[in-house]
């Protein structure tokens, strides 16, 4: 029973709009300005879909050492030596 999630348009090129669509949570948008490689930054986008979540955005800011303990916590194996913490918002 696949279902569409929603859409994504992605322009290219420093300064390049993001438009995430979904019909649950609505637009999320957001510019790409550090296009080249090597052009890296802290800041990202970070989008969870599942079944046990409510729409919304999270009111705190997540790293993304926090993504391998999260990712192995919702697979029932503890990575006791990671750095960062499970995100406990999309362990509800």
């Amino acid at each position: 029973d696949d279902k569409p999630l929603g859409s994504a348009t992605v322009g290219s090129g420093r300064g390049a709009r993001v438009r995430l669509t979904s019909r649950k949570i609505g637009p999320i948008e957001g510019s790409n300005n550090y296009c080249r490689s090597g052009d890296h930054r802290r800041e990202g986008l970070f989008v969870a879909v599942g079944p046990t979540l409510s729409p919304g955005k999270m009111s705190r800011t997540v790293s993304i050492m926090d993504f391998a303990p999260t990712f192995t916590r919702l697979l029932g194996v503890e990575l006791p030596e990671a750095d960062g913490d499970p995100i406990s918002e999309l362990l509800a």
